[in-house]
């Protein structure tokens, strides 16, 4: 059996309008193993959500299109699915968790007839049962009293504890995949360690795999077993998670690292990342960080480099990184 659980191959994502065409993911590939942690970083507008909604196959309509390649779960095109067999799939074989738990959550019901539908829908438990293992899957992310949290509504929980809510939701009926979608950007700094901490916990002892996106290396360094950083819709780098912070090659990834808060210098300051992502309407030709790269070069705007192994397992899309250095 292979130990590849998610493989994506030259994913090309659009959104169109009568006067364009932006392409918010163009051309990803990764893979997320069986029972490991691949995180996707970058900043707003990189194509990290997209590319997380593809999976799903939850692109906003009318406008979004899935234009190319591949999505293989379990070896099987996910593109090539019906609607009625991604229903089957979504929240019972690949579940998600969002950024913002109250957009997710209907504010007109309890907490325990949300997770009793979602529980119903996907495994035909109702009743005794059902409450059961709603209660269960509340005392697993840590909810104090579950009985209690059943009966409330989602405006009375703080955010940490909504997203414990959305992680239980989650893992109800037990998937192999978890997509955790900027989960603990809107939580303060000790809520956010916790939400980690019980992710972590989850994985190991679900063995599942997490796809998590996030604009945070800090957060990337604590919970996954590999990155992929994108920018302006690609992936520009990909390694280990300690291959990549003690040895970034791409110069974005570089700048990333050094905006960890972390990586404060007293001398100079925190350090930013100059200028800002290129609109995906005005896309500069070559290589899309050129114009904020401190080692541009005329090479740069030719052509866009290639994703190059420059040793096992460790890629980049960087003429530069990919002659060995800068």
């Amino acid at each position: 059996m292979s130990n590849i659980l998610l493989e994506t191959k030259d994913l090309r994502v659009c959104f169109k309008s009568d006067a364009s065409v932006v392409w918010a993911a163009d051309g990803v590939s990764f893979q997320v193993e069986r029972g490991k942690v691949l995180g996707i970083v970058g900043e707003s507008g990189s194509g990290k959500s997209v590319t997380s909604l593809s999976v799903m196959r939850l692109i906003p309509k009318p406008n979004g299109y899935i234009e190319g390649g591949q999505i293989l779960f379990h070896g099987e095109d996910l593109l090539r699915k019906s609607e009625k067999e991604m229903r089957r799939i979504r929240g019972n074989k690949i579940a998600m968790i969002f950024q913002e738990p109250m957009s997710s959550l209907n504010p007109v019901f309890k907490i325990g007839e949300q997770l009793g539908e979602a529980l119903k829908l996907h495994q035909g438990i109702s009743g005794k049962e059902n409450r059961r293992r709603c209660m269960e899957m509340l005392e697993l992310v840590r909810i104090a009293d579950p009985k209690k949290m059943l009966d409330r509504y989602p405006h009375e929980l703080s955010g940490g504890m909504r997203q414990r809510v959305m992680i239980a939701m989650a893992i109800l009926c037990d998937p192999e995949l978890m997509i955790a979608d900027e989960p603990t950007t809107a939580l303060d700094v000790t809520i956010q360690a916790q939400i980690l901490q019980l992710l972590r916990d989850l994985q190991k002892k679900r063995e599942m795999s997490i796809m998590f996106i996030t604009h945070d290396l800090g957060v990337i360094a604590e919970i996954a077993d590999r990155v992929a950083v994108m920018y302006a819709g690609r992936i520009v780098e990909e390694a280990e998670v300690s291959t990549l912070l003690r040895s970034p090659l791409h110069p974005y990834t570089r700048g990333l690292i050094d905006a960890i808060p972390e990586n404060y210098d007293p001398k100079f300051g925190f350090r930013s990342i100059p200028g800002m992502q290129p609109s995906a309407q005005n896309m500069p030709q070559g290589c899309s960080f050129a114009p904020r790269c401190a080692y541009a070069c005329s090479e740069c705007g030719r052509a866009v480099p290639e994703l190059v192994e420059i040793q096992p397992g460790h890629t980049v899309r960087c003429i530069l990184g990919g002659k060995g250095g800068m």
